[in-house]
Formats: C-alpha cells, structure tokens, sequence
C-alpha cells in the first residue's frame, strides 16, 4: 500500500538520494552526478508530491514548475520494481486535478527520447508530441 502527499522540506535528502538512484544508477544519466543537489531548490518547483509506502519510504515523485507562463510536468519517477502497478497513474491523476483546480492552461513535459514507456504513458494520458530539444534526445510534449 502506499500514499500520496505533499513534499515537507524534512523529505529533501530522501528525495535526492532517490532521484539519484533512479536517475543516475538506473538511468545512466551521467550529468545529473554532480548537479542533482544543485537542481533542487525549495522555490523551483510549483508543487511537488512524493509517494510513500507503508514504511514511508519514497517510492515514487512528481513535480510541477512554472516557466513563464507555462506550467511544466518534472520528476515524474516510481521506483523500478513497482512500475506497472498504477502508481504512475495515480501520481499523475493527482496533478492534472491541481492543474485543473487552479486552472492552469500550457502544460508541457520533456522526456528522453529511449524512454518507451514514459512516452507511451503520456500519451495515454493526453499528451500530445509537439518538438524536439536541439539535443535531439529529449522530445517536448503538451497536454491537448
């Protein structure tokens, strides 16, 4: 079993070490190494949920930031061994009802190009391609 709630700033190391280890030791991201620490600042981000199971330990995040007048979907990440269980889903249930609460319009997310299931699941949950970063390895995409 598990709960979604709010970040409180007693979480940040937990949440830092848990992105590393999905970002750095799964994914191979080799830049976020030395600038994961430096990313997360407590006024970045607009909204920012975690998932906690019954030993309310960090399961899963997500994250809202805004940019200009856009609103952009971050750190949407469960944790390895329980993906495919509908956490993803939940998490991001929860963030389109802030973004509909508070009716936020332009909301976009960025994703990796290798990222096959993130990709299907945004999609799924309505969110349209739109661009490519120069990078040519992160896709843009905007909810419709």
């Amino acid at each position: 079993m598990y709960k979604i709630e709010e970040y409180k700033v007693c979480q940040k190391a937990s949440i830092i070490a848990f992105w590393l280890k999905i970002y750095v030791e799964e994914y191979k991201i080799k830049k976020w190494e030395k600038g994961i620490n430096n990313t997360f600042i407590e006024n970045k981000f607009l909204k920012l949920w975690v998932v906690l199971d019954e030993k309310r330990e960090i399961i899963g995040t997500i994250a809202l930031r805004s940019i200009e007048e856009k609103i952009e979907i971050k750190r949407m990440c469960v944790k390895k061994e329980l993906r495919k269980q509908g956490i993803a889903k939940k998490l991001m249930e929860v963030v389109l009802d802030y973004i509909k609460d508070k009716n936020l319009k332009k909301i976009f997310l960025e994703t990796y190009k290798q990222f096959d299931n993130a990709i299907a699941f945004y999609e799924k949950n309505g969110f349209e391609r739109i661009g490519m970063l120069e990078n040519n390895e992160t896709i843009i995409y905007e909810l419709k």
